[in-house]
């Protein structure tokens, strides 16, 4: 039975919770009716303050309510509801990015003006996508070109569709382009989810274990060292390696730290990147290069298919590209290009192709499927870097769950076998 102290204070923080839920239930409506009627480009920054504050005082009453019930299973608990929260509103969003996008496609097959089917949509979108779809609009009606809005305001639209767009519009493809960037950021995916879902696995798995054995040497070893020490019994020489162990990484803390810290950096990062889908926070080039490599064929595969002064294209692409370093080599091939050099000889030296590639590419365009054969090198790329990172993963997987559990066994073995020693000693 609880007591009448217990149950004052269930009611205090019940209506706590209440007031938080009803507080945030009135910013929200505030946001609507200000926004719904004032609603300007402007007033960007308060609406996202606003948005904090409600997003605040809505979810903190979970979190205190799950700490109050789940004690120190809570902290597991938050950072997956975290994380499973933050993944389905990035993967929401990323669906209304791509409608945006292929309602474009259809607008410029079927001649519709872009600026009016871009306000059209944004009326259908959250308030973060209306308000940059409506800025692509502005500078489009400005006179300036939709790949270069898109590229300053990337919030509204998928992550390859300033680069597929800017190559559309050097060969009056747009539409073309604005489906290409569609497909395959619905193609893709399902496979980056997998594979970055694997990877933060691996890593959350590490940065709890990291977190559980340190825990396990500053507290509970040592107290089992001394309860031994005052009873005067030898400990077994499993728990003597155990309690050298704890000692050592006790007195060298400074040494494991570091280790401690870029786990838990990359830990984060591959979290904020599996969430994002790639689309904000870019992939590692040394990791997921080749994805940045295929963006670049397929544009290339667009311009293939009309004509259009390669250098001007280059410049374009490098200026529109989502990666920097990509970006970067295109503008070097670019240069190279345009002091005369052959265009695939170029795009090797730059490390866009492989030489194996520039074989293909030349043999294909001496054959007049170009186009077809760019595709087909940016999709074998892919496989590639997809089968590359399945095969690190397959090793990976049980070779960290091999050292997780010889840790776990060393800790298990550690510390139960002198518990018998004791009860057989006091028996």
């Amino acid at each position: 039975m609880m007591d009448i102290d217990q149950l004052d204070m269930i009611e205090g923080v019940l209506t706590g919770a209440i007031s938080l839920w009803l507080f945030a239930l009135c910013v929200k409506l505030v946001r609507r009716i200000y926004f719904g009627v004032w609603h300007t480009l402007e007033q960007d920054q308060f609406d996202l303050v606003l948005r904090i504050v409600q997003t605040v005082f809505f979810v903190s009453p979970f979190v205190v309510l799950l700490v109050l019930g789940t004690g120190i299973l809570s902290l597991p608990l938050l950072v997956l509801a975290g994380v499973i929260l933050a993944m389905w509103f990035s993967r929401h969003r990323g669906g209304q990015r791509s409608s945006l996008v292929w309602g474009l496609a259809v607008a410029t097959e079927k001649g519709l003006p872009l600026t009016h089917t871009l306000r059209g949509l944004a009326q259908e979108s959250p308030h973060s996508i209306r308000v940059a779809a409506e800025a692509i609009a502005d500078d489009v009606d400005r006179g300036g070109t939709l790949a270069d809005a898109m590229a300053r305001h990337p919030r509204a639209v998928t992550r390859e569709a300033p680069l597929l767009c800017a190559a559309g519009e050097s060969t009056g493809r747009l539409a073309a382009a604005l489906r290409e960037a569609v497909g395959h950021e619905a193609d893709m995916r399902p496979v980056w989810g997998q594979l970055a879902g694997r990877l933060v696995y691996l890593l959350l798995l590490s940065c709890w274990g990291l977190g559980i054995t340190t825990f396990l040497m500053i507290k509970i070893v040592p107290s089992f060292a001394k309860i031994f020490s005052d009873f005067e019994l030898e400990l077994p020489a499993m728990t003597v390696a155990l309690t050298d162990f704890s000692a050592l990484a006790a007195n060298f803390w400074y040494l494991a730290a570091p280790l401690y810290f870029v786990v838990t950096l990359l830990t984060l990062y591959f979290i904020a990147l599996f969430v994002s889908g790639g689309h904000k926070l870019r992939p590692p080039g040394w990791l997921f290069g080749d994805f940045d490599r295929a963006a670049t064929l397929r544009a290339l595969a667009l311009a293939a298919e009309g004509e259009v002064q390669v250098p001007d294209l280059f410049r374009e692409l490098a200026k529109h590209h989502p990666s920097h370093a990509a970006g970067h080599r295109l503008r070097s091939a670019g240069l190279k290009i345009a002091a005369g050099e052959h265009w695939l000889e170029a795009l090797r030296a730059a490390r866009v192709i492989s030489r194996r590639d520039q074989a293909v590419l030349q043999a294909a365009q001496r054959a007049g499927n170009l186009a077809w054969a760019l595709r087909e090198v940016a999709a074998a790329g892919q496989r590639r870097m997809i089968v590359r990172l399945q095969t690190l993963l397959s090793i990976g997987f049980p070779m960290l769950i091999f050292a997780v559990g010889s840790l776990v066994a060393f800790f298990v073995v550690g510390l139960f076998v002198p518990l018998i020693k004791l009860i057989a000693s006091l028996t």
